[in-house]
């Protein structure tokens, strides 16, 4: 009778030994690769997107104080100016000025007059804005930041008696 030969079940054990430690070391040199470069992405991202975002909410927060203070100074104007061009100058000083050249006589050069003072006005709360916060930052950066005497261990030096 001829013999069958049956297939034998793979076992667990099939790879060579020498070649999964090469596996092993290439998994764990990844690995450390890996995090390595995820710590720099951090270490130097991090830092930069949260000074953008920062830089982008005082411009946005400093904008919207001036911007509101423009547009409400703009509401007290005394010069009669037709609605709709208030409306768009609104917008901007420069779109206000661009107007003002386009009103005849005395009322366009006082409507030039009122959207400049109303944009100075506008930039004093912008800027206490900005002062005040930059003033908390400095204090905040004085008060956490460690004294120059101490260690990484917090013990300030000894002083030399000799």
């Amino acid at each position: 009778m001829p013999s069958v030969t049956q297939p034998v079940a793979a076992s667990p054990r099939t790879v060579d030994p020498p070649v999964r430690r090469w596996l092993t070391l290439a998994v764990v040199s990844v690995s450390l690769l890996v995090v390595g470069l995820d710590t720099t992405v951090l270490n130097v991202a991090l830092p930069t997107l949260v000074g953008e975002l920062g830089a982008a909410t005082g411009v946005a927060v400093m904008g919207s104080l001036l911007s509101d203070r423009y547009r409400s100074g703009l509401d007290d104007l005394s010069a009669p100016v037709p609605e709709n061009l208030l409306e768009s100058a609104k917008e901007s000083v420069g779109t206000a000025l661009a107007l003002a050249e386009r009103i005849p006589g005395e009322a366009g050069t006082s409507f030039a007059d009122a959207a400049r003072r109303a944009f100075v006005d506008g930039m004093g709360p912008a800027v206490f804005a900005g002062a005040g916060v930059t003033a908390a930052g400095i204090l905040l950066a004085f008060v956490l930041t460690p004294s120059r005497n101490a260690d990484a261990t917090g013990i300030p030096p000894q002083k030399d008696s000799s």
